[in-house]
């Protein structure tokens, strides 16, 4: 289904999943993360727990939100021109197996998400294999659209837990491109979710309506490949190197996505940065996904979350200092896995965003090591300055 690689932590008591997704279609990998190790409690049982019920709860189109505003619940929406991009939002819930009387399911819980297959674990013995498939077919029973071509977006879970029973609710979103080749017409979109483990099944079905949609975009004001223009190691500051990159992604639309993993060592530890090149349809749309952005940080700022400072790069730009977080005091280290999203630029330039962001390190935050604010926005001013080269050149 989706090629996206993601990582779910599960707590102790397998309450809320949080989802992470990782890297894209050509080059699949897992995200580096480092399990929580969970002390079993007085009279843990060290039996593995099976699901006994599986079942789909909601399936439903809708709106697309390319910047997802925190907190928010998807919107139906049953209608859709080709072009536009379509949401998907899929609830299954499953039944664990009851513990050992008097005892209960705590230890060690992970989940891997790879292509349309989950695989939960409970301390490090396979429990669950869920396998999620999404079809598209047109009013005279076409496929038009298959697993592959759906993406996952967004996910995350809940569970109701009780001495009797323990039930899990999965949230899945995905996204598919209504592509010009689609008839316009009445489809049909069919869910199937499978656990392996014992053979469970369910399905469910809906009906969206597929429109015609307006002409296709003319050529985009860059239409460079961002990995033409991501900077490379003749770009970095003395000491830093290119560690890791993807740099032959798409967006949904199928336009360009370039990334590289930067790192200067410093002692035992390194400072760490990402660069995220994204290649939109027209200036519109990256106008949208950028404004969505800064709207994003001036909410969580509201809330002491990160700090919005205007920048004067490219089209418009801004970084989100994430202060409370270089601080050891920050409530988020409680619960991380010694990793956190830190400082970054967002900026624009016609058609194109670029994000170039710290990731702190725990360990290494407690010695003072940090890529910082400065070194994150020197590298988008290398960006942005390689970008308008890279455009001048093509003429």
């Amino acid at each position: 289904m989706n090629r996206f690689i993601a990582v779910l932590l599960l707590s102790v008591t397998i309450c809320s999943a949080v989802l992470g997704v990782a890297a894209a279609k050509a080059n699949q990998r897992i995200v580096p993360h480092e399990p929580i190790m969970i002390q079993l409690k007085p009279g843990a049982t060290g039996k593995t727990p099976r699901v006994e019920t599986l079942k789909i709860e909601s399936l439903m189109t809708t709106v697309w939100e390319r910047v997802p505003k925190p907190g928010s619940n998807p919107t139906a929406q049953g209608e859709f021109e080709q072009g536009e991009i379509m949401g998907v939002f899929l609830n299954f819930s499953y039944v664990w197996s009851p513990p050992e009387e008097g005892k209960s399911w705590s230890g060690n819980w992970e989940g891997v998400i790879q292509e349309e297959d989950e695989y939960l674990y409970f301390n490090a013995a396979l429990c669950a294999h869920f396998v999620a498939t999404l079809t598209l077919y047109d009013y005279a029973g076409k496929l038009v659209a298959e697993s592959d071509d759906f993406r996952l977006s967004r996910g995350g879970g809940s569970a109701k837990v009780t001495p009797e029973v323990t039930i899990e609710i999965a949230r899945r979103g995905y996204c598919v491109y209504a592509s010009y080749g689609w008839e316009p017409g009445t489809c049909t979109l069919k869910a199937r979710i499978e656990e392996l483990l014992t053979g469970l099944v369910d399905t469910s079905e809906i009906v969206v309506t597929i429109l015609v949609g307006p002409p296709p975009e003319g050529p985009n004001p860059i239409s460079i490949h961002p990995k033409e223009m991501i900077i490379g190691s003749d770009d970095l500051p003395d000491g830093w190197t290119v560690v890791a990159e993807d740099l032959d992604l798409e967006t949904i639309e199928g336009y360009g996505m370039s990334i590289r993993y930067l790192r200067k060592p410093a002692g035992t530890f390194s400072k760490d940065v990402q660069v995220h090149i994204i290649q939109y349809g027209n200036v519109e749309v990256a106008m949208e996904y950028f404004e969505g952005k800064l709207e994003g940080v001036l909410s969580s700022e509201k809330y002491g979350s990160g700090k919005a400072v205007i920048l004067d790069i490219a089209d418009g730009a801004f970084l989100n200092d994430q202060a409370e977080r270089r601080a050891l005091a920050w409530h988020g280290w409680n619960d991380s896995i010694g990793r956190a999203t830190g400082s970054y630029v967002v900026f624009r330039k016609e058609n194109v965003i670029v994000h170039v962001g710290a990731t702190y390190n725990l360990e290494a935050l407690k010695e003072g090591i940090y890529a910082t604010n400065e070194e994150v926005l020197e590298f988008a001013e290398v960006q942005a300055a390689k970008i308008s080269a890279k455009v001048s050149e093509e003429g």
